[in-house]
């Protein structure tokens, strides 16, 4: 056993282990479903709507941070303070992350002469 292993294992065991709760709800976050919804506002212009589906988290909700702390709370009553608020903002960094890989732009593929040589009609005229 080499010192930086046997320095790892001092450590985690020292290390403040997360309750079957914090775990719980780990997964449940990890595993939730996020889905994007439109629909016309009062004004006729389209708004986004983010929902959440969590089976843990019992059910659907229409996402925000203080919607997302409500159904945390009422899922896990013992969940201290400090872990509410690491599991909304993991919620809303997880919420994020899915947003923004929707809204990549589709760009065509790269043009090069390497790949393109054989489709140009002109290149080997006579």
């Amino acid at each position: 056993m080499n010192w930086l292993q046997r320095h790892r294992e001092r450590l985690a065991k020292f290390a403040p282990q997360p309750s079957a709760d914090e775990m719980r709800l780990a997964t449940a976050i990890q595993g939730a479903w996020v889905v994007e919804r439109h629909a016309a506002g009062a004004d006729g212009e389209i708004e986004p709507r983010i929902f959440v589906t969590s089976p843990t988290l019992r059910g659907t909700f229409k996402f925000s941070p203080e919607s997302a702390e409500r159904r945390i709370r009422l899922a896990f009553p013992d969940l201290p303070d400090a872990a509410v608020v690491v599991a909304v903002r993991h919620l809303t960094d997880r919420v994020s992350s899915y947003l923004t890989e929707k809204t990549f732009p589709v760009t065509e593929a790269r043009r090069s002469f390497v790949r393109d040589w054989a489709a140009d009609g002109e290149l080997f005229r006579l």
